[in-house]
């Protein structure tokens, strides 16, 4: 009687220590979720400037189980052919999306900043990421989001669907269009609609420098030449003053004349 009654002491302790062990893991990442927003301001400048006041399930799934992760550049977010174990929202910064062709060489299919979500799709199908997404320019800071996670999450919250499906096809849109013009235009012509794209996507610092900054390299993957092809043809609209090259960034000084060039 003496050692039922010890036993059921020691099973009420255990129950107690687990309950408040669970109670002490879900305060953590309550005050995690209030750190989220409170202490990184460029969450909640991102998150208004995006969605406003729209999906409010979308704001409670950062928070619940977001994961702030920092690139510098030429660091993967993720890799191709890695399994697809969570994906990313872009809260500052750029990175390109890309596949590998060969050895030391890529072809750039699309670049993401500030409000895009990439990794999604992968996630949901499930399986290996098909591209890699990997940190350009500065560094890049992104809320990781588990797939388990936000499959749970989901499955509670079918709402969440809006969101993520109208960043889906928007992505999707950028790319067809963008191979649809690339098929039919010179190299010339281009480039000249990747600098005004890149203007229109990613913004100009208020002296109209690019915000985004690709090297020759990344600038030539992403219109499919070669990086010689690039550098001589940024030098002649810089001689027809184009735009200024400084240290690897670059001025637009007449967009009106580029977006004539790339019609």
């Amino acid at each position: 009687m003496l050692c039922f009654r010890l036993a059921f002491v020691r099973f009420r302790s255990d129950k107690y220590h687990r309950s408040c062990l669970a109670l002490r893991i879900d305060l953590a990442h309550k005050l995690m979720s209030v750190m989220l927003a409170v202490e990184n301001p460029q969450f909640k400048t991102t998150y208004n400037l995006v969605f406003g006041e729209e999906y409010p399930e979308l704001y409670k799934l950062f928070l619940a189980v977001g994961d702030i992760r920092t690139y510098a550049r030429g660091y993967s977010l993720f890799r191709e052919g890695e399994d697809a174990e969570g994906f990313y929202w872009i809260l500052s910064g750029h990175a390109k999306i890309c596949k590998c062709l060969r050895l030391d060489d890529e072809q750039i299919l699309t670049l993401v900043g500030p409000g895009d979500f990439t990794g999604l799709t992968s996630c949901l199908n499930g399986g290996q990421y098909k591209k890699g997404c990997v940190a350009i320019g500065g560094s890049v800071q992104a809320v990781y989001i588990p797939k388990e996670s936000f499959l749970e999450w989901f499955a509670k919250h079918p709402g969440l669907s809006l969101p993520l499906l109208k960043q889906i096809d928007s992505k999707i849109d950028r790319i067809e269009n963008r191979a649809s013009y690339f098929m039919r235009k010179t190299i010339d012509q281009r480039l000249a609609h990747a600098l005004i794209l890149l203007g229109s996507k990613f913004g100009f610092t208020p002296d109209r420098y690019l915000k985004i900054k690709l090297s020759p390299q990344e600038l030539a993957s992403f219109i499919g030449t070669t990086r010689t092809t690039v550098y001589r043809i940024l030098k002649r609209f810089e001689s027809e003053a184009l735009i200024l090259i400084d240290h690897k960034r670059i001025k637009v000084l007449n967009s009106d004349a580029l977006s004539n060039l790339a019609a």
